[in-house]
């Protein structure tokens, strides 16, 4: 299966497009919040992991549980999105949840 790479808005870039925005953290991070108990981290993903089977899925929200002598531990919640205004509002809502 050969791989599609897209912009935040959806349209197609190349690999290399791709590979520099993600080197880009201004660019990749769409949102990040730490609570005294979780990571929230809202991200572009560059690949359509919907994989071209329908909308493109192109955001990803995880949240992971801190730990005491970590940064980051398990993830305990993951959502996708398709594009960076549902991902805005999802991870506010998380955040919401989380706190």
């Amino acid at each position: 299966m050969k791989f599609g790479y897209f912009n935040k808005q959806g349209e197609s870039i190349t690999r290399e497009e791709a590979n520099d925005k993600l080197g880009d953290m201004a660019y990749t991070r769409v949102a990040y919040t730490t609570t005294l108990r979780h990571i929230i981290s809202t991200v572009w993903l560059a690949i359509d992991h919907n994989f071209g089977d329908g909308e493109k899925i192109l955001f990803e929200t995880m949240v992971f549980k801190r730990k005491l002598w970590k940064r980051m531990g398990d993830t305990i919640h993951q959502e996708r999105y398709s594009t960076e205004q549902e991902a805005i509002e999802a991870h506010k809502m998380l955040v919401r949840k989380y706190k």
